[in-house]
């Protein structure tokens, strides 16, 4: 996990820095098996801090590459029936000039990791093994 942190290191700072990338503004939550929204709250989640699993995660560069990763984070709550972590895509991309300038973020957020990686994740990446190993896993689940 030091190695993806580590790669992760200048989005994520900009996370715990600058107001317009606070997780209530670029979380977005999938609908659930009846096509409802999922009901997450995001007061729940310590982004980055609470990552937990990466299965698999590409490094950024400004203006270049988008830093992208699909995850399971801990989801804190008091209620024993509900599950403790959910599965997220995040994808942040800048120009040149860094995040403070021209830059976006965004998460998709779901409590299955299943229909996370069919709604919620680009079809390009499953051209990816790693991507497309986890979603033939899901195919008879979603």
């Amino acid at each position: 996990m030091n190695k993806f942190f580590k790669a992760f290191e200048y989005p994520f700072d900009c996370i715990k820095t600058d107001p317009d990338y606070r997780i209530d503004k670029f979380t977005l939550p999938l609908f659930d098996e009846n096509f409802k929204t999922e009901n997450i709250n995001l007061k729940k989640i310590k982004f980055p801090k609470h990552i937990v699993k990466v299965y698999w995660y590409q490094p950024g560069t400004n203006d270049e590459t988008d830093w992208e990763f699909i995850g399971k984070i801990k989801y804190t709550t008091t209620n024993p029936s509900l599950p403790t972590y959910k599965y997220v895509y995040y994808t942040a991309g800048c120009d040149y000039t860094g995040f403070d300038c021209q830059g976006e973020m965004k998460m998709y957020i779901s409590g299955s990791l299943c229909r996370l990686l069919k709604y919620g994740v680009p079809s390009e990446l499953f051209k990816n093994k790693i991507v497309k190993k986890l979603y033939n896993k899901c195919n008879n689940k979603i």
